[in-house]
């Protein structure tokens, strides 16, 4: 059963961005996602993402700089360029 839509006063506005993930912390979330449908939760990678933000907020700094010093850069592809 889907969760209840937020009332005009609770919605966020939000802003569309694009990131680059590694294609297997890709697969991680869509693993999480069928994960949660089978306990019955719907949700959306952007949920997910959401969700991990809230919980590096809430850490404090010495688990943030552990969290982040498992975490690898990810190199931004080039951009092709126009033939003229």
């Amino acid at each position: 059963m889907a969760a209840p839509l937020p009332s005009k006063a609770q919605q966020h506005k939000s802003a569309s961005k694009r990131y680059k993930l590694p294609d297997d912390e890709n697969a991680q979330l869509g693993a999480l996602k069928q994960r949660l449908q089978a306990l019955g939760a719907d949700v959306k990678k952007s949920q997910l993402l959401r969700a991990g933000l809230a919980l590096l907020v809430a850490m404090n700094d010495a688990q943030l700089t552990q969290a982040m010093a498992n975490i690898g850069i990810v190199k931004a592809a080039c951009q092709p360029q126009r033939v003229s």
